[in-house]
């Protein structure tokens, strides 16, 4: 393969690369606000330290899902207003960082001690979300959040970076 062949190739494993990350080929970024289901959402996870939690059991106040990749740069730049904003609702709301990637086991826990988060960071122990196979359906990119209301349904879902006004305005939703 000539050198035109080689950046061919390069080429459509970075748009690939890209696409599966969330990033501007997959044309995923956006909000939308969904109508109450009848059921809260049924989502088991892992903690990193190790303990289970059911997020439609988590109850009692909204919860903020933010799906991401460890390796993911705009999940990383996402996590910072997401830090402030866990702070601001600390007692008001539930924050979950959910890796959905493979090997998310292994890599969450590294990432969220690198990061210095402040929240609760999961993985799920069979990766549904990721797979599409929960009622959050598939997800469009990473990092995606998703807001519960204080029964656990869903009520607001965003795709790409969110910043701490729109944290704000996704949490209206729930309330």
């Amino acid at each position: 393969m000539g050198p035109r062949g080689t950046r061919h190739a390069g080429a459509v494993a970075f748009v690939a690369l890209i696409a599966a990350c969330g990033g501007p080929a997959n044309g995923g970024v956006g909000t939308s606000h969904a109508p109450r289901e009848a059921e809260p959402l049924e989502l088991a996870l892992r903690t990193t330290e190790g303990s289970f939690i059911e997020v439609g059991a988590m109850g009692g106040r909204p919860v903020v899902l933010f799906f991401f990749a460890t390796f993911d740069a705009l999940s990383q730049a996402a996590t910072r207003p997401l830090a402030r904003f866990a702070r601001l609702h600390g007692a008001d709301v539930h924050v979950v960082a959910v890796a959905v990637q493979p090997d998310a086991a292994a890599l969450a826990g590294a990432w969220a001690e690198a990061l210095g988060v402040a929240f609760t960071v999961a993985y799920e122990p069979e990766p549904r979300v990721l797979a599409g196979r929960t009622a959050l359906g598939t997800l469009a990119g990473v990092p995606t959040l998703v807001v519960l209301d204080a029964e656990g349904h869903i009520v607001a879902r965003h795709t790409g970076f969110a910043s701490e006004t729109k944290l704000e305005r996704l949490l209206e939703h729930a309330r």
